[in-house]
């Protein structure tokens, strides 16, 4: 049984992510200056319910902000903040279409409004390569030669006139954030910035309209709106991420670029460590949008410290725990058991079933070892702050351990997916899973007959196949029991759902002399000779055949158990999350504990005082200190607020950059000696 739960939890690297990618709209306005354009951007985010009763799926978040016509900073680090991005529509709050001017029109204002669309349209391919160009951002299931960008050069009529745009605004929103009395659509029209920002509306109206939001109606009720900040996260565009080498390249042949191999030539390859598909997503979102509040940092920081410090064995225990859900995808799992609850037809009962399946595999096995491993690593942590090496009075009022909130969230957790259990066992045939999903036979006669049929294809097959042993000893001389039976659930072929297999190839012309046309060899491969009987192939169309009929049966069955167990899916959205932090956590510590020149947990303020700043003692960079053959020579760095200063000199290759430091150095040395 066990190496059906491995096949079953098998990690397949070419699986997407399940959430949705983010959609954005951005809309320009020229009137700013020579250098800078007013930039307004709305993005659809998928959001992860909090209970069964909570409607929203997506949050509608917008912002606005200046941003430089030339390369599109502030755009290009939300890019990085936001990824993966599906597609982005971008317009200008001016018409960018050259071909409607009147070419024939010899005035000033003709030439004039044409020099106007044409600098629009200037801008708007100028912004579309520069959206385009981020291949890094594209989900993984997306086509390499897709366009990122979509250009709508002339806004619709409803949303470019400001009067329309309020009323197709007004009845849209009410349509997707509830009707007038509830407070969502209340916030929103409460709102007097929003109302005011025509440009912000603009975007809004925009991303609603390209993506067809108010005419779907499994949109209905299921946003909230709010406003976005740049400065909520640390921003980084494309040019610093590759600096610093934050991410893997997205080619393989680009890493000799930096050297050594996908697991060290990135800061994510160096912490990645994680055992599960959440962890990761995970730790890739916390490297996009580095945390700049201190409270959340210090926070972590805690849970790090104390699994290195404290206590490596209970940190090696949880991620023994975490390591039972390699290739289970939890965001997966909760998606597609809701998407079961709110389509109109399941389709095959035998995926959802699987899905329930692995519902209860969750909640039976693999929660409780995860809970049991966070309990153990948890028990000595009653003290233990783990601030060594902190001032106390830095720190300040912060939350209770990150373990022990995650212990207390997966205790909520398993009491409330307890009653999923009791369900997918009332449900379930066990015996045949996870080879066969069928509901339990006891469920209506129709089905115990059905059943009672399959149960004499088992007893007939078995016969068969002891038959076929018989017959090979026969005209082989060999010992019995060398004919093996398989199934062959790979092959399309549903007539053929069993085959025998003779593990010597060389085998084949026995048996085709002795048996003839009373069997059909399928194929010779390495492992042996794979062939079928009449009678074989015969019980494979007749058990196909009662499936069929044992599915229509059970439909109902199932349709009526998802509409309980679409009610777990939040749940399980929440499981995801909380065991994707402990994963991430888990991994950093594992990367302190065994990084071979030490990790250290730094002091960190958020003061801007004079005397504080950015003190690095021995600092190094830590993909170069582990490519083959570096002897990295640690460094000092003091960037104190009214103390230190520094040059930035900027010129073209063999300008006299390094030559003009070098007399810089030798300058200093001089001075010293004279001193």
């Amino acid at each position: 049984m066990d190496e059906y739960y491995a096949n079953l939890l098998e990690d397949t690297r070419d699986e997407t992510t399940t959430e949705s990618p983010s959609l954005l709209a951005v809309v320009l306005s020229r009137q700013a200056n020579a250098m800078n354009v007013h930039v307004s951007v709305s993005a659809r985010i998928p959001r992860k319910r909090e209970s069964h009763n909570d409607p929203v799926k997506y949050k509608l978040e917008y912002f606005k902000f200046l941003d430089d016509k030339r390369r599109f900073t502030n755009l290009d680090a939300l890019l990085t903040r936001m990824s993966p991005v599906g597609v982005v529509h971008i317009a200008c709050n001016e018409s960018g279409d050259v071909k409607s001017t009147d070419d024939n029109g010899t005035g000033s204002s003709n030439t004039k409004n044409r020099q106007k669309r044409v600098e629009v349209s200037n801008l708007l391919s100028k912004l579309a390569g520069v959206i385009d160009s981020r291949r890094d951002i594209l989900p993984h299931h997306f086509d390499e030669e897709s366009t990122l960008a979509n250009i709508i050069k002339t806004l619709p009529r409803e949303i470019s006139n400001l009067n329309s745009l309020s009323h197709h605004l007004s009845s849209t929103m009410k349509f997707i954030l509830g009707d007038e009395s509830d407070s969502r659509y209340q916030k929103y029209k409460n709102d007097t910035k929003l109302m005011s920002d025509n440009l912000s509306k603009q975007a809004i109206g925009l991303l609603l309209h390209a993506e067809s939001i108010r005419s779907n109606e499994n949109d209905q009720g299921c946003y909230e709106i709010c406003k976005a900040d740049l400065q909520s996260h640390l921003a980084m565009d494309r040019t610093a991420m590759d600096c610093i080498n934050l991410l893997p390249p997205k080619h393989k042949g680009i890493s000799s670029d930096m050297g050594g191999n996908q697991s060290n030539n990135s800061i994510y390859g160096i912490l990645n460590h994680c055992k599960t598909k959440m962890g990761m997503r995970t730790l890739e979102v916390w490297i996009r949008q580095p945390c700049v509040d201190l409270d959340t940092i210090l926070y972590r920081q805690k849970a790090v410290q104390y699994m290195v410090e404290i206590d490596s064995v209970g940190r090696d225990r949880l991620r023994e725990g975490l390591g039972g859900l390699r290739g289970v995808d939890l965001d997966r799992l909760c998606s597609t058991i809701d998407s079961y609850k709110t389509s109109t037809g399941i389709g095959g009962t035998r995926k959802v079933l699987e899905s329930l399946y692995k519902m209860h595999l969750f909640a039976n096995k693999q929660l409780p070892t995860i809970k049991d491993a966070l309990s153990l690593l948890i028990e000595s942590h009653d003290g233990i702050d783990g601030t060594e090496g902190q001032n106390a009075e830095q720190e300040g009022p912060i939350r209770d351990g990150a373990l022990k909130e995650a212990y207390s969230a997966l205790d909520r957790v398993n009491a409330d997916l307890s009653m999923s259990i009791q369900l997918v066992e009332t449900l379930l045939d066990f015996d045949l899973a996870p080879r066969e999903f069928l509901v339990k036979a006891s469920f209506n006669d129709e089905l115990a007959e059905i059943k009672k049929e399959l149960d004499d294809v088992e007893i007939e097959l078995q016969h068969l196949h002891d038959e076929m042993n018989e017959i090979w000893s026969e005209i082989s001389g060999q010992n019995s029991g060398q004919v093996r039976l398989e199934r062959n659930n790979k092959n399309n072929d549903v007539s053929c759902a069993w085959c025998f297999r003779l593990p010597d190839m060389n085998d084949s012309k026995i048996l085709q002399n002795e048996l003839g046309a009373k069997v059909t060899v399928h194929k010779l491969l390495k492992n042996g000779v794979h062939f079928s009987t009449k009678e074989l192939l015969e019980l494979g169309t007749k058990k196909h055949d009662l499936l069929i009929d044992y599915e229509s049966h059970q439909r109902s069955i199932v349709e009526n158990a998802m509409t309980v167990a679409g009610s777990y899916a939040p749940v399980l959205a929440r499981a995801s999350d909380i065991i994707s932090e402990l994963d991430v956590l888990a991994s950093l510590a594992h990367v302190a504990a065994f990084s071979p020149h030490g990790y250290c947990r730094p002091k960190l303020t958020d003061s801007d005082d004079d005397g504080v700043g950015i003190k690095l003692e021995e600092a190094r960079h830590p993909c170069v200190e582990l490519q083959d053959d570096v002897d990295f020579i640690p460094n000092d760095f003091n960037l104190v607020y009214g103390v230190s200063n520094f040059l930035l000199c900027t010129g073209p290759n063999c300008g006299g950059k390094v030559g003009y430091f070098y007399l810089l150095a030798v300058s200093s040395m001089s001075i010293l000696d004279l001193e």
